[in-house]
């Protein structure tokens, strides 16, 4: 089908926000995150907006996931962030699943929607093709709202 085509058409992030930077790698991302609070991006998945709220901020760069990346991937998922627009817009969706734990119950009260996507980082000598997963928060009123990225793996 024509979303199946979609995910093998990679995502390019062609942007490095840690050129010049010399704070944290955290606290860059952390800052890219923050430019991005308030979107709204309309999901060609499953045709309905994912909006981006202030939560996702401390989520993606702290995350027990972001914790246990090593440098290189963390801070390619940290350029993620300047094409999360794109890669919202075009993440195949995989599943839903519900909430299971309680300290979930206010902010995915409805559970979670998990997303696959291409990744093809550019800013490299060398570009590097990932796939991730995007996780969706589902909140009380039934918006999904952006979480995460993990499940971050390259391809060989």
């Amino acid at each position: 089908t024509e979303r199946k085509k979609a995910f093998c058409r990679p995502r390019k992030i062609n942007d490095d926000i840690f050129i010049n930077y010399s704070g944290s790698i955290k606290k860059a991302i952390k800052e890219e995150m923050k430019k991005n609070i308030g979107k709204i991006v309309m999901s060609k998945s499953l045709n309905k907006p994912i909006h981006i709220e202030k939560d996702a901020v401390l989520e993606y760069a702290y995350s027990k996931y972001s914790k246990e990346l090593n440098t290189k991937v963390l801070k390619d998922k940290g350029n993620m962030i300047t094409g999360i627009t794109n890669i919202l817009e075009n993440a195949e969706h995989i599943y839903s699943s519900s909430n299971s734990k309680v300290k979930h119950d206010k902010d995915a009260a409805n559970g979670f929607a998990y997303y696959k996507v291409l990744i093809k980082m550019n800013n490299l000598k060398k570009p590097i093709y990932y796939t991730i997963r995007v996780v969706n928060r589902i909140d009380a009123n039934g918006n999904e709202c952006f979480y995460d990225i993990d499940n971050i793996n390259v391809i060989t």
